[in-house]
């Protein structure tokens, strides 16, 4: 187990440094990965935005007259 550990770690580790020479070496992949990064955050954040339920205490309370 302690060599699938080991091996395991490095393998993420060389993966995350091939990424990343890549996009340095690579300007336009640089920009499309960013962009790809800001569209899904966008998405994720508006998924979970229109499917949160929120609590009515957290809600503005509005003035009774």
């Amino acid at each position: 187990m302690e060599s699938f550990y080991a091996s395991s770690g490095v393998s993420f580790i060389m993966v995350l440094l091939i990424i990343a020479s890549v996009l340095y070496v690579n300007p336009y992949w640089k920009q499309a990965w960013f962009y790809y990064v800001g569209v899904t955050i966008t998405t994720c954040y508006y998924f979970v935005v229109d499917h949160l339920h929120v609590p009515t205490r957290y809600k503005v309370w509005e003035l009774h007259k």
